[in-house]
């Protein structure tokens, strides 16, 4: 009997799996290599990019290679500008791949991130939250920025991306193979009228941190609940501002606050606020010792262009280079000014406006966000 090819298919004898890695090895090579030509990029200048040896660069362009690094096929694909799907292909070809690709939530408008697969950039701020972290005792933190700028969303991340199954394929970011897994976390947003209510406060926290709640617990009693915690444990307070024009959180409140970190190692706040906390407990009439733990403060700004750039690249669709440099301009790199501005451009896609139509409703929709500064960059 003649045959093509080396082998006979006869159930049940399987495809030879070296013949199927060696395809699929094949197809990498040839996704790395059009992206290459694609985006005009030679090997030495991907090896300085991506921090690669120049020879892997080469190896990966012109020779079968058996299992690459995913470390570092992850490294060299940020460099691509690719879409989430062609991400997942990429990586699929490598067999660094996860099961599914990532979900587009993008974007996000005008509302805080719950998600942490949501959040971009803000790798120095995580970076500095890291080493304070890492310290027994703990070292307080005050973030401050505008309204808008994202210290909601930065919280809400911290608290779940220890936990998260659906991260993006470059995530997480600024914490060196490091992640808060054995931290608890308790949020307070000021905002809520309820948590400016003494008792319905302390309630509030140790029900989040699955500590005891008896049916009264005043300031005496969470002092003693709290320091039983033996496992880092973060009470974080976002926009204190409202918190100190409660008249119900007196100075006897604020110095408890500051009496629990003198009798708990474990225990460290994270605060979020529009203002340096001193001239917002000044302005209150409310200045006491718990607002001198702040004395690391880190402030939040707007992206960096390589950080606006990542966010651009996980839109469910592709858009023009020259629009995205339209709206790191006109954004000034504020996320919540971008998100609006991809908003718009997507929807320009999808419903055929034209150019000057997407760009002027644009830009009256992030109108109300000028108190924003513009980047130092």
């Amino acid at each position: 009997m003649e045959f093509d090819g080396p082998y006979m298919f006869l159930s049940p004898v399987p495809f030879p799996f070296y013949l199927y890695r060696k395809r699929m090895m094949s197809n990498f090579l040839d996704l790395f290599d059009n992206y290459m030509i694609k985006m005009g990029y030679s090997n030495g200048w991907m090896a300085w990019k991506s921090g690669l040896a120049r020879q892997t660069i080469i190896r990966w362009r012109h020779e079968i290679v058996k299992k690459p690094n995913c470390e570092k096929v992850r490294k060299v694909m940020m460099l691509f500008q690719l879409t989430p799907q062609e991400q997942h292909e990429f990586l699929k070809a490598a067999g660094c791949q996860r099961d599914k690709p990532a979900t587009h939530f993008l974007p996000i408008i005008c509302n805080p991130i719950y998600s942490p697969n949501q959040l971009f950039g803000r790798e120095d701020i995580l970076e500095s939250i890291r080493r304070f972290w890492l310290q027994i005792p703990i070292i307080n933190m005050a973030i401050t920025g505008p309204r808008a700028s994202g210290k909601t969303s930065l919280l809400h991340y911290l608290e779940r991306v220890a936990t998260a199954t659906d991260l993006r394929i470059d995530q997480p970011k600024g914490w060196k193979t490091w992640l808060p897994d054995n931290f608890k976390f308790a949020i307070i947003n000021f905002h809520d009228p309820g948590m400016c209510e003494p008792e319905i406060l302390v309630g509030e926290v140790l029900q989040q941190l699955n500590l005891p709640k008896p049916n009264r617990c005043d300031l005496h009693c969470f002092a003693e609940i709290l320091k039983s915690i033996n496992q880092p444990t973060i009470i974080m307070m976002d926009e204190i501002g409202a918190g100190l024009n409660s008249k119900k959180l007196t100075k006897e409140f604020w110095h408890n606050m500051r009496f629990l970190t003198g009798h708990c190692a474990y225990l460290g706040y994270l605060v979020t606020a529009h203002e340096p906390l001193w001239k917002l407990a000044q302005d209150a009439g409310k200045s006491s010792p718990f607002f001198n733990l702040f004395g690391n403060c880190l402030e939040l700004g707007p992206f960096t262009v390589d950080e606006a750039f990542e966010l651009l690249t996980y839109l469910p669709q592709n858009i023009p280079q020259e629009d995205k440099e339209w709206m790191l301009e006109k954004s000034r790199r504020w996320p919540v000014l971008l998100q609006i501005l991809c908003d718009e451009r997507l929807a320009a896609l999808k419903q055929n406006k034209s150019e000057a139509v997407w760009k002027t409703n644009g830009l009256k929709r992030i109108e109300e966000f000028q108190h924003l500064p513009p980047s130092s960059e």
